[in-house]
């Protein structure tokens, strides 16, 4: 995998199971993940060695990884995701008037619903 989708990878796992990590965890996290600050950087504004925030960082998102294998919330996120652009690509193939209009403003509503964290 490559470091962005990498990176991304860990946004993603923060937002859906960050809850379950402890604050001191979240925090980190949230630096590296979301605010896109160096390990140093987050070491110089937490007070901490750079070490110490790479050891922390991994094992918070291993956990983060733990809970995903388990309970499965980002995969079938992106099942739901794929079957409802399947079937507004779909809904977008049969014939113009009120009926399509309103199957594809209601799949938009739930694309729109299911990116949203």
């Amino acid at each position: 995998m490559e470091p962005v989708e990498k990176h991304v990878e860990g946004s993603l796992l923060l937002a859906a199971y960050g809850p379950l990590l402890t604050d001191a965890q979240r925090k980190l996290m949230e630096l590296y993940y979301n605010e896109d600050l160096s390990l140093h950087e987050i070491a110089e504004e937490q007070g901490i060695s750079r070490q110490g925030v790479h050891d922390m960082v991994t094992r918070a998102l291993k956990k983060l990884e733990g809970y995903e294998a388990r309970l499965g919330l980002l995969r079938q996120s992106a099942r739901r995701a794929e079957a409802l652009t399947r079937c507004l690509s779909l809904a977008r193939q049969l014939p113009e008037g009120e009926t399509q209009r309103a199957l594809i403003a209601a799949l938009d509503g739930m694309i729109t619903e299911e990116e949203q964290p």
